[in-house]
């Protein structure tokens, strides 16, 4: 298997638009990670043939989500304002897409579970954010 770079991954921010949403790369992420998480819900039961035998744990699939963090620059001024404005919102939601060029998007409602917003000594605006999806996504 050929290696990937990891620092092609951009994060994009939808302008909330129906019925045709466009969204715009927020930044480039400089570190982030990307978490697929599942609750389990335990169904073992004994074997009905030999009840006293050996149980071997069944799981099967519960709640799924996705998590995104990562830290970068702003893009532009118009994309940092609209991160803004989904912060102050009382939903904190909105729509994003996780674009890894070597594999494909990701796409849906994301809840801003956490931004720390700043400033570097050269005048862009940077940001840490963490992402948490909220309903189902879309792999393309």
């Amino acid at each position: 298997m050929a290696k990937d770079l990891g620092r092609t991954l951009l994060l994009k921010i939808g302008d909330g638009a129906t019925p045709t949403e466009v969204f715009t790369t927020l930044a480039g992420i400089t570190s982030k990670g990307i978490d697929f998480e599942a609750d389990t819900i335990d169904v073992t039961t004994p074997d009905s043939t030999a009840p006293g035998g050996r149980m071997d744990q069944e799981l099967l699939c519960g709640t799924q989500r996705m998590r995104v963090s990562g830290s970068g620059v702003a893009e532009n001024e118009a994309t940092y304002t609209r991160l803004m404005t989904v912060l102050r919102s009382a939903t904190r939601k909105c729509n994003f897409q996780i674009v890894d060029p070597g594999d494909g998007t990701y796409e849906g409602a994301f809840f801003v579970t956490g931004s720390i917003t700043g400033e570097d000594i050269s005048g862009g605006k940077t940001f840490n954010i963490t992402l948490l999806s909220s309903g189902a996504y879309t792999f393309t």
